[in-house]
């Protein structure tokens, strides 16, 4: 007997767009916000050294218990602060919405940012309270705070840097916020590596702030799959409880082991993508009709006369893949850039100097 399938799942999932990237790509690909370069060879000779030593027929720790002891550590975490490691820091947003949000209950997303907090949202039948974008695109604390008290929001989604605009909110401001805030401050800071400050300050110093990172961008571990989630010990014990059981696997449990160990070593990765970026966007900012957000990320937001669909395509056809953000509110005209090597970048400016003269 043959059945419709679909008929069995939720009418929001059936009507839900799919999150998409465009990933398997021939040419120069600047789309996803990865790393130039890989990790050091002598790093991951000494990951796979200690993977190849373990017992694979074993589960890994289910508490994570020596994992978030050695990242305490090497965090330099005071006492009563801890650490949970997700298979991404997708698993861990998925984990705060799991622990706060009932069916109807309300979290603030001031846009345009990452998508997967409003996804997350509407997966667990929570309501997204969207705020629109501002004419800078800049997020507004007193705004966001208005927003929360009005529909008692149990979290607040703040990226920070900001994905995809790369602006990043001041620190006094979200400092402000945090002690006016009647919800969880969820700080995602999956790009803090390339910016100039961070928010531990205040995760350390407010019980209601939780700050999301990643080995994906400047630890250049997209491949792995590894967030970790920052915050007071009581709020850290109540996230694990909503993962799933042995989430990470021994290749990335080892991964954090050998990178927390060597962070010193690849500060110079980040500067070195800093000075990139500033070269970028100077060579960016003198194509013609072009706008350049500030950025203190890996990526840099792309705005011009053409659309940004327009623009992702001729430049495809060129063989350089980048991130169309015409989708998103307040971004109809642009479009989002990874910062590369100096000869990718290159090849980049030169192919948008070409499509922009044909405006």
């Amino acid at each position: 007997m043959t059945t419709d399938s679909l008929r069995f799942l939720r009418d929001d999932v059936r009507q839900m767009s799919p999150y998409n990237v465009l990933s398997s790509v021939k040419g120069i690909a600047l789309q996803r916000n990865e790393a130039p370069l890989e990790l050091p060879e002598t790093l991951r000779d000494e990951i796979v050294d200690r993977v190849r030593r373990l017992a694979w027929r074993r589960y890994p720790d289910l508490a994570q218990t020596s994992l978030r002891e050695s990242a305490r550590e090497a965090l330099d975490l005071p006492a009563g602060m801890d650490v949970a490691f997700g298979n991404g820091s997708n698993e861990l947003i998925q984990a705060v919405v799991a622990a706060c949000i009932d069916v109807g209950s309300t979290a603030v997303i001031p846009q345009p940012t990452f998508s997967m907090y409003e996804r997350m949202m509407r997966l667990a039948h929570g309501t997204p309270v969207l705020i629109p974008p501002r004419p800078d695109l800049g997020f507004d604390a007193a705004e966001i705070l208005k927003a929360a008290r009005v529909h008692s929001a149990r979290i607040v989604f703040l990226c920070r840097p900001n994905n995809p605009t790369g602006g990043s909110m001041d620190l006094a401001d979200v400092d402000w916020l945090a002690t006016q805030l009647e919800a969880l401050l969820v700080i995602d800071e999956a790009y803090v590596e390339f910016a100039d400050d961070d928010a531990l300050p205040l995760a350390e110093r407010y019980s209601n702030v939780l700050l999301l990172r990643t080995f994906s961008k400047a630890l250049c571990s997209a491949g792995l799959r590894i967030g970790y989630a920052i915050g007071h010990t009581a709020l850290i014990e109540q996230i694990l409880k909503t993962l799933t059981p042995y989430n990470l696997g021994v290749m990335a449990t080892e991964t954090i082991r050998v990178a927390l160990a060597h962070r010193s070593e690849l500060v110079p990765n980040h500067a070195a993508i800093v000075t990139e970026r500033q070269r970028l966007v100077a060579e960016l900012k003198a194509c013609e009709g072009t706008t350049i957000l500030p950025s203190r990320t890996n990526f840099v937001c792309l705005r011009s006369a053409r659309s940004g669909a327009e623009l992702t395509a001729c430049l495809a056809s060129r063989g350089i893949y980048v991130r169309d953000l015409s989708a998103y509110p307040g971004l109809q005209d642009a479009i989002r850039i990874t910062v590369s090597t100096v000869e990718e970048d290159d090849q980049l400016i030169e192919a948008i100097r070409t499509e922009l003269e044909k405006t």
